[in-house]
């Protein structure tokens, strides 16, 4: 299938979180759903990636069945967690455009 343009595109990206654990830290990935923010969304205050752009996640590991919308408030809560989706989001955006320049 041929990739449309449309006003809001969404992507999964994986995320890598870095996770204090005792005396050392775990390394885990998930992946996160993310609703591309436009120029628009930031001019309306509506700018937050994690409060506006964060769709869903999943292969979170967790002890039990967790509500999506519980899940989303725990890892937003959470420096390690948050740090993680919103240098995944802006990672996933930009990483392929570096390159690029029209200078």
């Amino acid at each position: 299938m041929a990739f449309i343009l449309k006003p809001t595109n969404n992507f999964t990206t994986e995320v890598t979180c870095f996770t204090p654990d005792g005396d050392k830290t775990v390394e885990w990935k998930f992946k996160a759903e993310f609703r591309v923010l436009t120029q628009k969304d930031i001019d309306e205050g509506k700018g937050n990636i994690l409060k506006d752009a964060l769709v869903s996640v999943s292969g979170v590991p967790t002890e039990g069945q967790v509500e999506q919308g519980a899940l989303l408030d725990l890892l937003k809560s959470r420096p390690d967690t948050s740090a993680a989706m919103i240098r995944a989001y802006n990672d996933a955006l930009t990483k392929k455009n570096r390159g690029s320049s029209f200078f």
